[in-house]
């Protein structure tokens, strides 16, 4: 999924709403300097600069600098990205990390502290689990305040450690949160007909004896896109794309009451004869499902799996009194999961009953 701020940005939810007198005077001033009113004029436009980590001179002079560059073409591009911790895929993202590192500047970064780095362009959040308040609090933030925001995800969690693949369910840890953004990420895998091959450890018996051996065999879970599964093939994030294949893929579903004063630009999809499966049972039975090795599902069709999102976006967190924020480093509880669920429910209420007005 990509979330992008329109041009118009909207005003970010204040950092201190609901605040007491524990917030500094020097923190409100910082955030008068930093977050002034959102306006047009004939001097060009004004955007909201993120409050800066250290409330100090060399702290702003940083924020506002970011600020400038993130407008400004030709400029080196910073990219936070996200990467989930105590994982045996080290590796892999490392590779990751290697190949953005040949165009942009990289800066790793866990959330924790309920900000993103202050110099950041985009936010790339890659294999989400169980983020906590404060990670999905800097994400949403980082989006209200007009930047880019990359999600990898899937529900399930996949090992392929030991004699085999196994898979697990788990939360993102922003199911609320996409709610509120109109979507939907499934609790599901996409399987398709048209895949890329997996070597896959294979179990048979010779003389008697069970041998497990290695094949490269045609594997569902392995979708292959290309041709008409690329949906903006000629412009975007897609763009000059031949081929694609997306390993273990949830399908997303994109809600279209709250999404239709923005840019929905769908990007990836499965063939139509793909179908999804919530099974964790990831090696494949030949002898028990044929030639594909999974139970055929019952809902054939084209699968959404990435999805652009441009525009204005309301934040959850907008309408909870938010503790304050970020003193020194240290961010509050602003609102718990189950409030986020309530907030979210009360955004599509109002959604739903501003559409039967019109």
């Amino acid at each position: 999924m990509v979330a992008q701020s329109g041009e118009e940005i909207p005003p970010n939810p204040p950092f201190t709403k609901g605040g007491t007198d524990a917030v500094s005077s020097v923190q409100k001033e910082a955030e008068e300097i930093v977050n002034p009113p959102l306006e047009k004029g004939s001097r060009g436009d004004f955007f909201p600069i993120p409050l800066p980590e250290s409330l100090d001179k060399a702290g702003l002079q940083r924020a506002i600098e970011a600020t400038i560059k993130r407008f400004t073409p030709g400029v080196l591009r910073t990219i936070a990205l996200y990467t989930p911790a105590n994982t045996n895929d080290g590796g892999q993202y490392s590779l990751l990390q290697q190949a953005l590192q040949e165009h942009f500047s990289v800066r790793e970064t866990d959330l924790i502290s309920g900000q993103v780095p202050e110099d950041a362009d985009l936010l790339m959040v890659i294999a989400p689990e169980n983020l906590d308040v404060k990670q999905q609090f800097a994400i949403d933030q980082f989006l209200m305040q007009g930047g880019t925001v990359i999600i990898a995800a899937s529900s399930f969690n996949v090992d392929l450690g030991g004699d085999g693949i196994t898979a697990a369910h788990h939360a993102t840890g922003l199911e609320h949160w996409f709610g509120a953004l109109g979507l939907r990420l499934e609790p599901s895998l996409v399987l398709d007909p048209h895949n890329t091959p997996f070597p896959i450890p294979v179990e048979r018996e010779v003389g008697g004896f069970a041998v497990q051996e290695v094949q490269t065999l045609d594997y569902p879970y392995f979708v292959d896109v290309r041709g008409d599964g690329l949906m903006s093939a000629s412009a975007g994030i897609t763009a000059n794309l031949e081929q694609l294949t997306l390993n273990w893929a949830s399908p997303l579903e994109v809600d279209a009451a709250p999404n239709a004063s923005r840019t929905v630009m769908p990007l990836l999809q499965s063939s139509t004869e793909a179908w999804t499966s919530d099974s964790e049972q990831m090696q494949p039975d030949f002898e028990t499902d044929g030639a594909l090795g999974f139970p055929r599902g019952n809902d054939s069709g084209p699968k959404l799996l990435a999805v652009a999102i441009e525009g204005q976006f309301q934040s959850p967190f907008a309408e909870i009194p938010l503790t304050p924020l970020c003193q020194r480093g240290k961010c509050g509880n602003p609102l718990t999961t189950e409030e986020m669920r309530m907030t979210t429910l009360r955004q599509r209420m109002k959604q739903r009953g501003r559409k039967r007005r019109q």
